[in-house]
């Protein structure tokens, strides 16, 4: 069954939220699982272009399931666009947060 579609949180609202939730290992256990998930895109991401770039020297042309990968990595790319950590001057909890 597809999730309906709902805004994601920024990283602003997980800053607030890890602050709000202080006394709360279990919701902010879930905010860290969201922000490793974001690394972990970003990783991905970066491995993507690693391998498509041997693919294309190697053999030429696009690899469909590499393409594929692309694509769904450019949606959540788009869909969260927060993926960046701010900076220092525009973030009013980061002497709070480590993340």
């Amino acid at each position: 069954m597809p999730l309906p579609d709902f805004d994601i949180p920024t990283i602003y609202d997980l800053r607030r939220l890890w602050v709000a939730h202080a006394h709360d290992p279990e919701v902010r256990c879930l905010i860290l699982g969201i922000v490793r998930a974001r690394d972990r895109m970003q990783e991905m991401k970066r491995l993507y272009e690693v391998i498509d770039k041997c693919w294309k020297a190697d053999v030429g042309g696009n690899l469909v399931a590499l393409e594929n990968l692309r694509v769904i990595l450019l949606e959540e790319g788009w869909r969260n666009a927060t993926m960046g950590k701010p900076t220092l001057e525009d973030d009013q909890l980061s002497g709070d947060v480590e993340f």
